[in-house]
């Protein structure tokens, strides 16, 4: 029990506080979050190699319901971007569509870019957007932003 409460109350929210604006890989969440979980899976009494396919799944489903930071990555972001372009007159809203805007034209592509997130282009640089996309492919998921810039074919 006393695992469990210091995994929801220090262990999540220290974690959790700077995902939105980070862009780890698979690699770097699975790195980072591994002795954490061997610790918290050791106070839960339960042994620390244990399979994580069962530690973050859900308890419905017989898992132990832990939260794989990757997952908290990618919703904090989604939910950070359309946070933002909901607020279209504002400051935010308006760097965050013309970040959108400048990298599809970077792209060089009609489409916006997280409409189409499956799609990889080799010389779009910025690792932020790419792990939106990462994330959004993953969940074959797709954000459809109506104040997106969109080319005039002639």
């Amino acid at each position: 029990m006393e695992g469990k409460i210091l995994y929801s109350s220090r262990y999540l929210p220290s974690m959790k506080y700077s995902l939105p604006i980070t862009a780890l890989s698979r690699k770097q969440v699975d790195q980072s979050q591994a002795r954490p979980t061997k610790a918290i899976l050791s106070s839960l009494v339960i042994n620390r190699m244990f399979p994580r396919a069962v530690a973050f799944g859900p308890p419905q489903y017989g898992g132990l319901g832990l939260q794989h930071l990757l997952t908290k990555q990618g919703t904090s972001q989604v939910a950070l971007i359309i946070g933002h372009l909901r607020e279209p007159f504002s400051d935010k809203g308006k760097i965050s569509l013309n970040n959108l805007d400048y990298a599809q034209i970077t792209a060089g592509v009609l489409a916006p870019l997280l409409e189409t997130p499956k799609t990889r282009y080799a010389h779009l640089t910025d690792p932020w957007l790419d792990s939106h996309r990462v994330f959004l492919a993953e969940c074959n998921a797709w954000i459809i932003i109506t104040q997106a810039w969109r080319p005039m074919l002639l």
